[in-house]
């Protein structure tokens, strides 16, 4: 296939299938207000949770649209991260019936969607590569694909899995079932923040000089966008 077609059928797959995931994600909440079965929580969820949830499908929709319309680096990244989402939510779906029981119940989910976070992002960028060398012919390196958003998310997972397991690990305080015995409850709530924060900062930096002219430029402003 011509990489113009190519381009086009990536850019109008993506925006179909955020226009989907957009109408699935809101559809179910409308539909309960407008029936008997219409709960206070349902408004509440419609108003808070549902955007969030629903923010893939119009990224896939914005950036599919400007894909298809002409070729951009930015647009192509942030559709291939789009289906990177979709998929990474996908596999740890399908991982607790490859594992069951393997940890308490709240911990598996958050070790499972951080380890299909690790093979998306992996798939993202081999994705983004091939993507960019039919579309340019121009042979970029994993390490100068990654971008700030990437590497946000997975700080933000780093800090997920390692609250779930001081939540989960943490000896409880005698006569209560859910206060922590100290020092575990300040360290359950420092640790997993320094973690993530300090490992995101030490993959940005080393990030920064595998960019092209990264002497003397600040790191967070030379990860691709």
């Amino acid at each position: 296939m011509k990489p113009e077609h190519t381009r086009r059928f990536v850019g109008g797959v993506s925006a179909l299938l955020g226009l989907w995931w957009t109408w699935r994600v809101v559809y179910s909440p409308i539909r309960r207000i407008w029936s008997e079965e219409f709960e206070t929580r349902d408004i509440v969820f419609l108003l808070t949770l549902d955007p969030l949830m629903a923010t893939p499908g119009i990224l896939g929709v914005v950036f599919g649209v400007r894909l298809f319309r002409k070729m951009s680096e930015s647009s192509l990244k942030w559709v291939v991260g789009v289906f990177a989402i979709f998929f990474a939510f996908l596999l740890s779906s399908l991982m607790p019936g490859a594992f069951p029981d393997l940890l308490p119940e709240s911990l598996q989910r958050s070790v499972f969607l951080f380890v299909a976070s690790l093979v998306a992002i992996v798939a993202y960028l081999f994705a983004v590569r091939f993507l960019l060398r039919h579309f340019t012919q121009e042979d970029r390196s994993l390490r100068t694909l990654l971008s700030r958003v990437v590497l946000i998310l997975m700080a933000w997972q780093v800090w997920q899995l390692l609250s779930e397991i001081f939540e989960v690990y943490s000896p409880i305080k005698d006569g209560y079932t859910h206060i922590r015995e100290e020092p575990w409850g300040i360290l359950g709530l420092v640790v997993p923040i320094a973690v993530a924060y300090g490992s995101y900062r030490i993959v940005a930096t080393k990030l920064t000089k595998a960019q092209p002219g990264a002497a003397g430029q600040p790191a967070t402003r030379l990860l691709s966008k």
